[in-house]
């Protein structure tokens, strides 16, 4: 089967313009007369062509859609498929998955057709007319493309810069196949998380059947919001096994990426771990990244699943998967943090914070770390380790950007939820500010309606007030006050006030006072 990729020139007159020199350094904003244009597609198809596999493709096909030598103006590129189908679109991707074989311009002629067939025939210039928005006056000058074949990795395509025509009214293709039994939707657990994943199994055929454009189709659905394959925060991603993201589902812009070095917060290189996972059958990985619906995680970050399967397509293997956020309250009551603030005069970012177990007789191995930021502040969080529990005595470091240490402790106590918090200055000089501090937690969810959870720990048995602000200041729920002992609290509010009356929709405040600490939090109820 033959497929095609156009390229093609818009605004190009036949009117004399100076000639530039061919060859394959013909850039977009250089393209003025056949000569130019032809020579920018032949340049497009030696890059193409000279491709060694798909990832190399969706790292090409990324450049296409910059501005820069490739796209400049009006001049970008587009695939097509033989049946007129839009699987890439420099310009605009609203415009992917729509066929317009059909499409006619100004004067009727299916241009679409006299591209292909000229692609098809081994090259060539297709005349058309179109209202380039960008100039007055232009109806009856006609404009110009160029059409030529093009082999990537065993398959035939052709490839055209500024192809303009209006595709706005143009419907997409439908999605054709339901064939989940586990959709996004659905994803509530680490079960129906592998279900769905696992589900995926069945594309495989269904796009080596119909050949390597029908992706397009594929990834259009794929990225359709609240469809089967994205609902929420659940989309689905393809790296390949060197890291580079072939696909992904939610941010178009990490494609062509190499993502291999990406760490979370406590260090975890990600994407190795579930290459390292998928590559041996499948499975689960457990990390922390900012999760956009929970405000205040930017430091700690959020707790996340990720299944991943190996995927073989074409002949080449991937590695395809998708994730969850877990709770974030649960996270806190498994994890201890240290937070640090750094001081003085100094430069006080991009230092490193390090946190490990003290081992005696050992090399330390610090495990958990992150790098403050431009106050000087760093929280790193110490999870359990599969074969202890957070529980123990900890040392750590703060390293300076040459890798330098300005500050060492030791015996510092962890366990679940519990939070320390040290200062060091520039000299080396730590103190250590409050062992026994109070933390409070993020409610979940947030936004919430009608209920959420509050969660907090006490580092000492203290006299404890929790109650709901509204944006005026004014209590508008007193929910906890009375004495506790330190440990690990939860409290749900449901949304009411005092007077049992359902609150109105906006942003409340939730304060904490433990003893002398005091801790505040936002909140956002929606309808």
């Amino acid at each position: 089967m033959k497929y095609l990729i156009i390229l093609g020139l818009a605004s190009l007159f036949f009117a004399g313009h100076p000639a530039v020199v061919q060859g394959q350094e013909v850039t977009a904003s250089e393209v003025v007369d056949r000569e130019t244009l032809k020579a920018f597609v032949e340049g497009a198809k030696d890059s193409l062509e000279s491709a060694s596999n798909f990832a190399e493709v969706s790292r090409l096909v990324e450049v296409f859609r910059s501005e820069g030598d490739w796209r400049a103006g009006s001049i970008y590129l587009v695939i097509l498929t033989p049946e007129g189908l839009v699987q890439f679109h420099g310009a605009d991707v609203t415009f992917e998955d729509k066929n317009v074989l059909d499409l006619e311009d100004a004067r009727g002629v299916k241009v679409v057709q006299e591209m292909l067939a000229a692609a098809t025939g081994g090259g060539g210039f297709v005349e058309y007319y179109w209202d380039d928005p960008s100039l007055e006056e232009d109806t009856d000058s006609p404009k110009l493309t160029y059409a030529v074949p093009v082999t990537i990795r065993g398959l035939e395509f052709v490839l055209t810069a500024g192809f303009y025509m209006d595709l706005s009214g143009v419907d997409a293709e439908p999605n054709i196949f339901e064939i989940l039994e586990v959709t996004a939707r659905d994803v509530k657990d680490r079960e129906t998380l592998k279900a769905f994943v696992e589900g995926l199994r069945v594309l495989i055929p269904i796009i080596e059947e119909k050949g390597y454009p029908y992706l397009a189709t594929v990834q259009g659905a794929i990225r359709t919001e609240g469809e089967d394959f994205k609902y929420d925060s659940i989309y689905i991603f393809v790296i390949s096994t060197d890291g580079v993201v072939i696909f992904h589902g939610a941010d178009p812009s990490l494609d062509g990426q190499n993502l291999i070095d990406l760490e979370d917060v406590n260090g975890l290189k990600i994407v190795q771990e579930i290459i390292a996972t998928a590559t041996k059958g499948g499975g689960f990985v457990e990390y922390y990244w900012d999760n956009p619906a929970v405000d205040g995680d930017e430091d700690t970050q959020s707790p996340k699943l990720t299944y991943a399967i190996p995927f073989n397509i074409f002949g080449q293997d991937f590695v395809v998967g998708a994730g969850i956020y877990l709770d974030s309250d649960t996270a806190v009551n498994d994890a201890g943090l240290v937070d640090v603030q750094v001081v003085g005069d100094g430069d006080v970012s991009g230092l490193t914070v390090e946190v490990s177990r003290s081992i005696a007789g050992r090399v330390p191995n610090y495990a958990w770390h992150n790098t403050t930021d431009e106050m000087g502040r760093a929280v790193v969080r110490v999870t359990a380790d599969g074969q202890r529990s957070v529980n123990g005595m900890y040392q750590a470091r703060v390293r300076s950007t040459d890798g330098a240490t300005i500050a060492r402790w030791f015996s510092i106590p962890l366990m679940p939820g519990s939070r320390v918090t040290y200062e060091i200055d520039l000299n080396g000089d730590v103190r250590f500010i409050n062992p026994f501090a109070a933390s409070l937690d993020q409610n979940h969810p947030n936004p919430f309606n009608p209920a959420t959870t509050i969660r907090y720990s006490l580092g000492e048995a203290v006299n404890v007030r929790l109650a709901i602000y509204n944006v005026l200041g004014q209590e508008v729920r007193l929910l906890v006050q009375q004495f506790q002992s330190a440990g690990n609290y939860t409290v749900v509010w449901d949304g009411r006030d005092a007077a049992g009356l359902q609150v109105s929709t906006g942003m409340y405040v939730y304060r904490l006072q433990a003893g002398t600490d005091v801790v505040t939090r936002k909140m956002l109820l929606t309808k």
